[in-house]
């Protein structure tokens, strides 16, 4: 969980990252949440790119889900 936040850049900012780990913040789940709430907020439509990255790791997150904890 923390490595993820610290993707998202709530302890360092992302543009304050090297260039290599933007990239990667680019495409880790919270990292590109976050991108995708910062464009609403500035009154920008979402990427495509972007719903589409957030939409692939839904659908694997819940695969995973499904796969390892199974409630009944």
């Amino acid at each position: 969980l923390f490595p993820m936040m610290f993707c998202a850049g709530v302890w360092l900012p992302v543009q304050a990252m090297p260039a290599l780990l933007q990239r990667i913040v680019e495409v880790t789940p919270f990292g590109a949440a976050s991108q995708l709430l910062d464009q609403a907020a500035a009154g920008d439509w979402p990427s495509v790119a972007g719903l589409m990255l957030v939409a692939l790791w839904a659908v694997a997150l819940t695969a995973a889900a499904v796969r390892w904890f199974r409630w009944q």
